[in-house]
């Protein structure tokens, strides 16, 4: 499965530990790490086991969306693309 961020900040918080922690703090920074790992080990959208996957529109293959329950002191949450 290949991931997609919406967002060119967005990708380097997740592609960066550093970023991360300083961007989120290191308690969501370790949540962040593991929710990536396993979207990354996932195979398909069902292999996850949270996050409510729906299909979005998308122009040629077929993506599906995430909602993703960052909790910080902003509210945080919103979709991930995959």
């Amino acid at each position: 499965m290949e991931l997609a961020f919406e967002t060119k900040s967005l990708r380097e918080i997740c592609e960066s530990p550093i970023r991360a922690k300083r961007a989120l703090g290191e308690s969501v920074a370790e949540m962040l790490k593991r929710r990536l790992a396993d979207l990354r080990a996932a195979t398909c959208i069902g292999d996850l086991i949270a996050g409510r996957p729906q299909q979005i529109e998308a122009v040629g293959k077929p993506q599906m969306t995430l909602a993703r329950p960052i909790h910080d002191a902003g509210g945080g949450g919103g979709p991930i693309s995959l």
